[in-house]
């Protein structure tokens, strides 16, 4: 990690990744941060497609979180527990496990485009948008995979 001081407000800034690879945390309305604030998960194209990385920002020390099919880019969401992140991939929602690195489905939908995943402050339910060839609107269901419902958009 490289640090300066932002010539305009004296601002302390940390760049925490270099390189020739894209890298940007999560989208806007998602924070990056875990808990405590001492490392942050982002989304680095470096192995070649999007995935999910860990950055420790007292050390600088970098771990890859996903390795299988890509994410889409700006999907992550930290669970409240604080130790598991939410992604979309191919369709589905899956949690990942950031302690053991074990990955789990919760809901797939083959042919459909989800978006951005948007969890519940208890972590017990997620939404996301979705669209399934001419259908769109949100899909909603429980961390646990049951009850997974799509609510279509209705015009006028």
């Amino acid at each position: 990690m490289t640090g300066y001081r932002d010539r305009a407000t004296g601002a302390q800034i940390w760049q925490v990744t270099d390189g020739p690879a894209i890298n940007h945390p999560t989208y806007f309305l998602q924070s990056s941060f875990f808990p405590g604030g001492r490392a942050m998960f982002f989304t680095s194209y470096r192995t070649g497609s999007p995935q999910l990385f860990e950055i420790s920002l007292e050390s600088g020390e970098t771990r890859q979180l996903t390795s299988a099919a890509a994410i889409h880019p700006y999907s992550a969401a930290l669970h409240p527990e604080g130790n598991k992140i939410v992604v979309t991939r191919n369709g589905g929602l899956w949690s990942i496990d950031c302690r053991t690195l074990d990955e789990r489905c919760i809901v797939e939908r083959q042919g459909c485009e989800l978006g951005e995943c948007s969890i519940s402050p208890d972590g017990q339910f997620l939404t996301a948008a979705y669209k399934e060839g001419p259908s769109c609107g949100l899909i909603v269901g429980r961390y646990d995979g049951s009850g997974c419902r799509r609510f279509p958009s209705r015009a006028g």
